[in-house]
């Protein structure tokens, strides 16, 4: 890790504001993060923290990053998507507590926008960005998603 503080910030920071109905959550917690830290950290931590917590609404990688930038933030995207690599439990356990999250939503349209999520994922060529977490969890992942996606498409 690079910037040791900046992944902490954004770690903290990340979901500060978190409103399912929302498609907002990752920009308006960073712009807190930007109110509630500015004066505690630099403002190139502030920055890059805010762009980490900005970046986990797609899960990708933007271009015009530093080596040092993309690879906190490669490893960040990892921390944040390392639940789908858990054991079938913990992973089942994560995915009733996002429909419950979501239990507004009715069922059909809660099927089909999951599912859609999920299936983006297994369309990756990599889930994880680090040789450290893809190792890990890569084979485990895809098939929690792929499983997911099953029983999503049979309920």
């Amino acid at each position: 890790m690079n910037a040791p503080t900046t992944v902490l910030w954004a770690l903290y920071w990340h979901d500060a504001i978190y409103d399912p109905s929302s498609a907002e959550n990752e920009r308006n917690s960073a712009l807190l993060l930007r109110e509630e830290a500015s004066g505690l950290i630099s403002t190139r931590e502030l920055d890059d923290a805010a762009a980490i917590i900005d970046a986990t609404a797609k899960h990708a990688v933007p271009s015009g990053l530093t080596t040092e930038q993309e690879s906190d933030l490669k490893l960040f995207l990892d921390i944040d998507l390392s639940i789908l690599g858990q054991r079938d439990e913990v992973f089942d356990d994560y995915e009733a507590a996002i429909r419950q999250e979501y239990s507004f939503v009715p069922l059909e349209l809660y099927k089909a926008g999951r599912i859609s999520i999920l299936q983006g994922f297994l369309n990756r060529d990599r889930l994880f960005f680090t040789d450290t977490f893809h190792e890990l969890w890569e084979k485990k992942a895809r098939e929690n998603l792929k499983r997911s996606i099953s029983d999503l498409e049979k309920q």
